[in-house]
């Protein structure tokens, strides 16, 4: 998923032209969006971006486990 809805927020992720990723949160009530994640440069398995966001334990993840991205809601 590159959108998720959780807690009257949207959780979006965001390519950065290929060299990293993003992840905003933004209420819905307010319209307001904040930068909760941003990563620039390769992880770990030479990739500079993950394809999918999920909600898990109150967090918001990379849906893959390698990549180290956990941020709470």
């Amino acid at each position: 998923l590159d959108v998720v809805f959780e807690n009257n927020n949207i959780y979006q992720l965001y390519t950065l032209n290929y060299g990293g990723v993003k992840i905003e949160k933004i209420d819905y009530a307010t319209n307001t969006a904040t930068t909760i994640y941003t990563h620039t440069g390769p992880f770990s398995n030479g990739s500079n971006w993950f394809p999918w966001i999920i909600p898990y334990n109150n967090t918001i993840r990379a849906m893959n486990p390698i990549y180290p991205v956990s941020v709470p809601f």
